[in-house]
């Protein structure tokens, strides 16, 4: 049997993009952002900044994608040794340059086999069903939702903005992390699974 495919999200499941957002965005409004205050996966429900301002201030992450930190000091390893059982694709709704994310991950030497770029979280599950990807590796609640519904299975990383979806929609294609590595314990399992 052929490896399974595996989408694995961008922001905030492989780059810290937040803590480089927080900054700029605390700096726009004049007080500390704090990370817990982030509780919802569209920020301009918790924070006094409107989409267009927010996506800007993104974009400007992504154009110093130097400053920008892995999540888990663990990611490369980890994505280099699941690349043994899954074929990696990296699907996001990033709104870096493709050239800013390419080089961001050649910067750390994450190994992929497709990096693919879409506008937004259904366009991932869209690509899902072209490419018969069965899992998402992602902090999105919204794509979560979907992804269940269409009986795909998701592995969550934790984040403020997740942690009530999470609380409220048990799942048995729902799997919440707190780091890559539980991530990787889980997707070995999963991946042992779909093999019998």
């Amino acid at each position: 049997m052929g490896k399974v495919r595996l989408s694995v999200d961008l922001d905030d499941t492989l780059a810290g993009t937040i803590e480089e957002w927080i900054k700029e965005a605390s700096a726009k409004l004049g007080r500390e952002i704090k990370r817990e205050e982030l509780t919802e996966y569209h920020l301009e429900n918790v924070v006094d900044l409107d989409r267009e301002t927010i996506i800007g201030i993104f974009k400007n992450v992504w154009g110093h994608y130097e400053n920008v930190p892995l999540i888990d000091p663990y990611i490369p390893r980890t994505i280099e040794d699941l690349g043994s059982a899954f074929e990696i694709f990296i699907i996001t709704a990033a709104v870096g340059k493709k050239e800013e994310v390419v080089a961001w991950l050649n910067k750390y030497g994450i190994k992929y086999d497709k990096l693919i770029m879409v506008e937004h979280a259904k366009d991932k599950l869209t690509l899902s069903e072209e490419y018969n990807i069965p899992i998402f590796v992602d902090d999105n609640p919204i794509l979560a939702d979907m992804a269940i519904s269409s009986n795909k299975k998701i592995v969550m990383i934790k984040k403020p903005w997740n942690l009530k979806f999470i609380d409220e929609h048990a799942s048995d294609n729902l799997f919440a992390v707190s780091d890559w590595k539980e991530a990787e314990a889980v997707l070995r399992k999963i991946s042992e699974s779909m093999d019998n």
